[in-house]
């Protein structure tokens, strides 16, 4: 299921997705096997492009899953979290490149 809204044929404003973990490779994996499905997906459209922050939570409102984006592009941090709210894993990208800083944390933190 989606929800959003289009304007003249264009996706614009705020769209949520709600999935299972089969709906996604992703979702079958840590962190996302340690939450609750359903996940709901949320980010906002400009011009049919995703642009700003892309959030998928479970149905907790845990978030799991934040990634910054530009038009479609990952562009800045992207950012996985353990159940507990901790990072877990952390990367910048420019324009779609990872580019700067990186770590991952074990489930101990």
């Amino acid at each position: 299921l989606v929800t959003g809204t289009y304007q003249m044929g264009q996706r614009t404003g705020v769209w949520a997705k709600f999935m299972q973990p089969g709906d996604a490779k992703l979702l079958t994996s840590y962190p996302f096997s340690k939450l609750r499905a359903p996940f709901t997906s949320t980010v906002e459209f400009e011009a049919n492009d995703m642009n700003g922050v892309w959030i998928i939570a479970d149905r907790d409102n845990r978030v799991a899953c934040q990634i910054q984006l530009s038009h479609g592009v990952r562009h800045g941090t992207f950012t996985l979290f353990h159940p507990n709210g901790q990072i877990y894993m952390q990367a910048e990208y420019s324009q779609g490149v990872l580019n700067g800083m990186s770590f991952e944390k074990n489930t101990e933190g």
